[in-house]
Formats: structure tokens, sequence, C-alpha cells
């Protein structure tokens, strides 16, 4: 094998590590807490608040039952691996909804940046329209004016 790929190997290699050492760790971090606050859940329900009924009515929205009967609906390792995924999402967190709100607040400028592209772009465009221009009128022949061959 030549000397550059095995180089090209071992960067790949020691990337591809990398990313996976990240993304476990991350996911360790995930597991923990979706544990965690499982374990909240659990202890939560349990509680006056979530087994006595006409309590739990008397509350209203201030009694979070459904909300922690809904977080064991999955799994912790599952929620996890959910949380993990939506970090390397392109759009996970809401960095698109940010991106949009950032864009929409920026339009003008957008739109000035985005004019002055297209100026230049047709600036380009005629320049080329006159040089094949120039250079299709140079290539005409006048009649008596072609290279005599004796």
């Amino acid at each position: 094998m030549p000397k550059t790929s095995l180089l090209v190997l071992a960067f790949s290699a020691f990337l591809l590590f990398s990313v996976g050492f990240v993304f476990l760790k991350n996911f360790q971090q995930h597991w923990m807490d979706r544990t965690e606050r499982a374990a909240r859940a659990r202890l939560y329900l349990k509680t006056d608040v979530c087994t006595n009924h006409k309590l739990r009515i008397q509350l209203g929205p201030e009694a979070t039952c459904a909300q922690k009967e809904l977080e064991l609906r999955m799994t912790p390792l599952y929620r996890a691996i959910l949380d993990t995924l939506e970090d390397y999402s392109l759009c996970g967190h809401r960095r698109c909804e940010a991106m949009v709100q950032w864009v929409m607040h920026w339009k003008w400028l957008f739109l000035a940046v985005a004019a002055v592209i297209l100026w230049f772009y047709l600036q380009c465009f005629m320049f080329s329209f006159q040089v094949r221009k120039m250079h299709n009128f140079q290539q005409l022949s006048l009649p008596g004016s072609h290279l005599h061959v004796d």
C-alpha cells in the first residue's frame, strides 16, 4: 500500500473513533438524565397528587401527573437515543426555526446582498456578450480581404 493511502486510512480511523467517542459520551449523559427523570416521575406518580383523584381534579393544570405518565411511556434508553440523534440532527433543538427567525430579522440585508450579486452577474453576462460580439466582428471576412495562396 502506498504511504498516502495509509495516512488517509489512519486519519479516517482517528476521525471515526473521535466522532464515535463524542457520540457515546453524549448518549451516556442523556441516558443518565432520562433515567433520573423517569425515577422522579415514578416517585411523583406515587404521591397523593396523582393517587387522590379529587385532589388531582382540584389542582387542575398544576398537577403534572399526565406529563409524568407521558415521560414513562418510553424507556429512558429509547429517549436517550432520540435525544442523542436530535443533538446531531440538522434541525435538532429547533435550530431551523431559529435560523428562519434570524433570516427574517435581517431580510433587508439578504435582499441587498442578493441584489448586488445579481448586478455583478448581469455585468459579467453583459461583458461576455460584448466580448463574443467583438470576437464575431473580428472574424468577419470582407470581400477582397481573403488571403491569396500562390
